[in-house]
């Protein structure tokens, strides 16, 4: 399990501080803190959040692709 830091996130995967504490209040992405304080999220976790919704994406995008065809 590989731990990262909030910047970490933000600049390997390009995602907003917004984005990241959305999904942790929707339940998607668990946050650890640390006893200072400082958030660290799960590798493996973030990068399931990215897949789920590059995929959802594509599920909807072919959807409305083919409304339009009809």
């Amino acid at each position: 399990m590989t731990m990262l830091r909030q910047r970490e996130v933000m600049k390997l995967y390009n995602v907003s501080k917004h984005a990241l504490r959305l999904w942790v209040r929707q339940g998607v992405l668990s946050e650890i803190r640390t006893p200072g304080g400082h958030r660290r999220y799960i590798k493996e976790e973030i990068e399931g959040v990215l897949f789920r919704n590059i995929v959802n994406q594509d599920i909807i995008g072919q959807e409305k692709d083919n409304e339009q065809r009809e």
